[in-house]
């Protein structure tokens, strides 16, 4: 996979709506969001090939096909995830934890699952306040 997807995958907020973010495994956390599927789309296509992927990828339907954004969008429209094995951030998900960007008081926090669109369109506002709201307090973090 090229470098800029390493540790990325998509989470669809809902199965109705067009609304997307990018989870980051390098933080436990979402980076980015979109507010439409053009607007993620465009984003993949240039985060994707900024280097081309070699051409027998692209013949065989070897590594590409997991990198393509299209396929990705379509996984994650249809298993709520752009991950191949839908383990995380799919339909029947309780939540995603989060790492970096939650709150920092010595607690572990949750993003429920049915809480993935107002989540989005906080961000999509620059709502920071207003998105760890949609947060979960979960468990004590011991020293």
């Amino acid at each position: 996979m090229a470098g800029a997807l390493m540790g990325q995958f998509i989470i669809k907020a809902s199965r109705y709506e067009e609304l997307y973010l990018i989870w980051s495994t390098i933080v436990d956390a979402p980076v980015m969001v979109f507010g439409s599927r053009e607007e993620l789309r465009k984003h993949l296509w240039h985060e994707s090939f900024s280097c081309a992927p070699p051409a027998e990828e692209v013949a065989n339907g070897g590594p590409f096909e997991a990198r393509d954004p299209d396929s990705r969008i379509a996984r994650a429209d249809t298993n709520g995830t752009s991950l191949i094995d839908d383990s995380f951030g799919g339909w029947d998900e309780p939540g995603m934890w989060i790492g970096e960007g939650a709150p920092n008081d010595g607690w572990r926090y949750q993003l429920p699952r049915d809480q993935v669109g107002s989540y989005i369109r906080a961000c999509l506002e620059k709502d920071w306040e207003g998105a760890n709201k949609f947060l979960r307090r979960t468990e004590r973090i011991e020293d």
